[in-house]
Parts: structure tokens; C-alpha cells; sequence
């Protein structure tokens, strides 16, 4: 699914087009357990923890830097402080693992790189 989102926005996207998107790096990671979503599941009625893919995670930053796009990526704890929000490094937060990706499309793509490797570490190059 998330393979043919992202062929998906590249196809759609010209030049000088912008994405923003959040990432959970590892497949086994705390911030995916049904129990961080009990109490948003109960409150808001929505399963939040039933979007979240469990299985291998393709590497959607290394796509679209093979499609042309120029890539950058900071996790939760370095990211979110300069907008005066959390996650809060001295607690051990599930959350802190996020990562946000931002890509902006330039005009030729990489041919140096495969369209959709996969990934388990969750890496930004």
C-alpha cells in the first residue's frame, strides 16, 4: 500500500511539489502496540492502532529520492522541540521513535538508485 502511495504522489507531482509524511522505523517498535491506542480508541472511538501497518516497512525516503526528489528527515525528539511540542527525551516515550520525512520533487530523477527497495531499519540516507 505504501509503495503505491508513493508511485502514486511521484506520478501526480511536479517539479517543485512538497510531501510531509511520519514514520514509525521498526516493525517491532513499542509506539505500534495496541495498548498506546487503548485509551485515543476510547475516547475518540477510532481504532488509530488498526491503520497502523505491522509488517516490513519499504524505504519510501529512498524511493523518492530515485524518482527525483531531494529528501530530509528528523526524528520526533530533535524535530518537535523548535514548535515547542514533545515527544520529551527524558521520558521514555514510545513516540520518540517517529521520524518525519519532507521531500521536495526536483526536476530529474536519480537513476543510481532502485524505484522501491525494502528496508527494516527505517533509515533516512
Amino acid at each position: 500500500m505504501e509503495t503505491k502511495l508513493m508511485t502514486t504522489v511521484d506520478e501526480l507531482s511536479a517539479p517543485g511539489s512538497e510531501i510531509a509524511y511520519e514514520t514509525f522505523p521498526r516493525p517491532d517498535d513499542e509506539a505500534r502496540s495496541p495498548e498506546m491506542y487503548a485509551a485515543t480508541a476510547s475516547t475518540a472511538g477510532d481504532d488509530v492502532g488498526g491503520l497502523l501497518d505491522t509488517g516490513v516497512r519499504p524505504d519510501s525516503a529512498s524511493a523518492l529520492r530515485a524518482a527525483g526528489w531531494q529528501v530530509t528527515g528528523n526524528h520526533g525528539v530533535d524535530f518537535t522541540p523548535g514548535y515547542g511540542r514533545g515527544p520529551d527525551p527524558a521520558v521514555d516515550d514510545p513516540i520518540a521513535g517517529f521520524r518525519w520525512t519532507f521531500g521536495r520533487k526536483s526536476a530529474e530523477p536519480d537513476a543510481s538508485e532502485e524505484a522501491m527497495p525494502d528496508n527494516t531499519s527505517g533509515r533516512l540516507k
